[in-house]
């Protein structure tokens, strides 16, 4: 990963799915909650900007508590740098300030996380932020579009709704086989009822900005069904929520005779984490597998989440 001076936004490692995605979700999914109770109440909901706030506090408090955990309690040396593997036991460690060190070990194991991937489409890498970026903005997104993974897509709309935030949702298709179409159906559903528009069947052409510095809805998006209906809107935010891809390409791999997959970029290996390389192992989500224990568990808590509860 690349050195950061502190790491205070992304956390340990500067890929944590605690603190770039399941923590931000499940203090949003709280907040669902909260402001549930607000409008039952008509009371004011808690403020974007407040959200963030605690937010990005609980993600330095419980950085700086797990870091100190696993140097004081289990003697685990920690280099805040970005790594690069020389051979099956070396790893070369460069600083923010582009000072490197070598570092030997018996075993190497590889847990670099994964990457939400911008959509193909034109002008979508200057009008748009990924998922993980909607939860560090310090302003409301106000008027926002979703595109991307059809589940994802779900789960924060819900999300944006519950916040009492204008949200569209514009579904690209199913990524991953965590859970079923009947379920996903049921959600869709689910979230339809709340208010959340859900755009079947568009295919986003093109993105773009007329007033880059303005706080009006700038980002207008063009798209086109199957069937040559044409669709047009403007956004204030546009979030991509699509596939993830394996934070792999910098790494060295090659020097330790591992592959990667051709479309996701996730190490190939059995699916205990060990690769060809006897030294070398790999785990997380950054292991190309259908399942990984993650997703199984996530598929389940979701399931009961939004369908049976």
């Amino acid at each position: 990963m690349s050195a950061r001076r502190d790491n205070s936004i992304r956390g340990i490692g500067a890929a944590s799915k605690l603190n770039m995605e399941l923590l931000p979700k499940y203090f949003m999914h709280k907040e669902l909650f909260i402001n549930t109770k607000f409008h039952k109440s008509n009371k004011n909901p808690n403020k974007w900007q407040d959200l963030i706030d605690i937010l990005q506090e609980k993600i330095a408090n419980l950085t700086k508590e797990n870091l100190q955990r696993v140097k004081d309690n289990h003697g685990i040396r920690y280099y805040n740098g970005k790594a690069t593997i020389l051979d099956s036991h070396t790893v070369r460690v460069t600083k923010y300030s582009g000072l490197s060190q070598i570092i030997t070990a018996k075993k190497l194991i590889i847990a670099t996380g994964t990457e939400i991937v911008e959509e193909n489409i034109k002008g979508a890498d200057k009008c748009g932020i990924t998922a993980e970026q909607l939860f560090q903005l310090r302003d409301s997104p106000q008027k926002t579009l979703i595109i991307g993974d059809k589940m994802k897509c779900l789960e924060l709309g819900g999300i944006m709704k519950a916040l009492r935030v204008n949200c569209t949702l514009l579904p690209t298709g199913i990524c991953g086989d965590v859970l079923d179409e009947e379920i996903i159906d049921q959600l869709t559903d689910l979230v339809r009822n709340m208010g959340v528009k859900i755009l079947p069947d568009y295919k986003v052409s093109m993105i773009t900005m007329d007033h880059p510095f303005s706080r009006d809805d700038s980002i207008l998006v063009n798209g086109v069904t199957n069937i040559g209906e044409k669709y047009s809107d403007r956004f204030h935010t546009v979030v991509y929520a699509n596939i993830r891809r394996g934070r792999t390409n910098m790494l060295g791999l090659d020097n330790v005779g591992l592959n990667v997959h051709k479309r996701s970029y996730k190490i190939l290996a059995k699916e205990n984490g060990e690769t060809d390389n006897p030294s070398v192992f790999v785990t997380g989500s950054v292991l190309h597998s259908p399942h990984t224990c993650f997703e199984n568990s996530t598929g389940k808590y979701y399931t009961q989440i939004y369908v049976f509860t």
